[in-house]
């Protein structure tokens, strides 16, 4: 049995084993989804990506591995297992996230040290979590060599892609579904909802009444953006179909009266009318602004109802869990580096897309 192999069978039976976090990065997304979806790192097949974290706790002083959670905003996701041949060297960053260079080069520091020669690791297959964020980082990097970081230093994380395997190709690009989140040098921030359940669809259609919430967060406001699809059309403009949020705290799983398809999936503790009506399809966009004053990291439960007081029709949207944004470190804490198509690349493309990282 060849060193890769022994290496490769012991890293696999390693990421089977639960991992405790020590730390994550950005630091603001530990408990709270980031708002971004990737397949940056674990979905290429022949890539090279630096990521630079300033946000490590000081007395994170050895670092014996990395993970990534599973994305849970996307209502999709089914990922099989895979095997990747992974190469990951490590150095004390030479740039600040907000200063890096989309020259690999010069964000490495002096001391690099290969803390995982290039080697296969297999990971797990995954589903969309059931919560969001997921409660486990699945999908785990184990290091060979520990890395030594002086106490607060950025790190830069290099990994090189060598080749993958899936169920049913090799070396081919796939979607990982990785968290992700999207820095913004102004502080900037949005959170989407999470999905979950099933609506009901409106008479003499096919089609659930579903909705999806957008939290956005400026200097000045806080904004919740409201996308209702395929509630109860409005057919007649004189009598139009009238749209309300149910808002709650507690979650609820109950039939409607006299509508058994239908499942409120909240305490309904307030219902607040949205103006305007559906248009011919039941859709209805809008936004209510002025909620600045909500906590950061308030969580509550929202559903959309349509209804039509002539017709008497009625429908109830899917459920969502709601997060007031978080508001995110300035300047940037975390970046990312990217050549997605060539691990032999000199130089990258700059992103604050940064695939939210688990260290231990």
């Amino acid at each position: 049995m060849s060193p890769t192999t022994i290496r490769t069978l012991a890293l696999s039976a390693l990421c089977a084993v639960p991992v405790t976090a020590q730390a994550v990065s950005p630091a603001t997304r530990a408990d709270v989804e980031g708002n971004k979806s990737t397949s940056y790192p674990l979905g290429r097949h022949n890539a090279r990506f630096q990521q630079i974290h300033a946000d490590l706790p000081p007395g994170l002083t050895t670092l014996t591995g990395h993970g990534y959670r599973r994305d849970a905003i996307s209502t999709r996701g089914n990922v099989a297992g895979f095997q990747t041949e992974i190469e990951v060297q490590l150095s004390v960053a030479a740039n600040a996230p907000s200063a890096a260079s989309g020259s690999f080069s010069n964000n490495r520091g002096a001391n690099v040290v290969t803390v995982l020669p290039p080697t296969w690791i297999s990971f797990p297959s995954t589903s969309r979590p059931a919560v969001d964020p997921s409660p486990t980082f699945d999908l785990v990097v184990p290091y060979t060599t520990p890395f030594p970081r002086p106490a607060g230093a950025a790190i830069c994380v290099e990994m090189v892609i060598h080749g993958n395997q899936t169920s049913s190709s090799t070396d081919s690009n796939f979607t990982a579904y990785l968290d992700a989140h999207q820095l913004e040098a102004d502080g900037f921030s949005e959170q989407p909802g999470f999905r979950f359940g099933s609506g009901c669809p409106a008479m003499n259609q096919n089609t659930a009444h579903y909705g999806r919430f957008l939290m956005t967060r400026t200097a000045t406001d806080v904004t919740l953006e409201i996308e209702s699809r395929y509630g109860v059309p409005t057919t007649d403009p004189v009598n139009p179909t009238l749209m309300m949020l149910a808002v709650g705290l507690t979650p609820d799983q109950s039939p409607w009266s006299w509508l058994p398809n239908c499942t409120t999936w909240t305490s309904f503790d307030v219902l607040v009318n949205l103006p305007g009506s559906t248009d011919a399809q039941g859709h209805w966009n809008g936004s209510i602004s002025g909620l600045q004053n909500m906590p950061e990291g308030f969580r509550f439960l929202g559903q959309l109802v349509s209804g039509n007081t002539t017709t008497g029709d009625l429908t109830f949207s899917d459920g969502s869990w709601i997060t007031v944004p978080v508001i995110d470190e300035t300047p940037i804490p975390a970046i990312r580096v990217a050549a997605a198509s060539n691990r032999d690349a000199t130089s990258g493309t700059v992103s604050s897309n940064v695939p939210v990282t688990m260290f231990f």
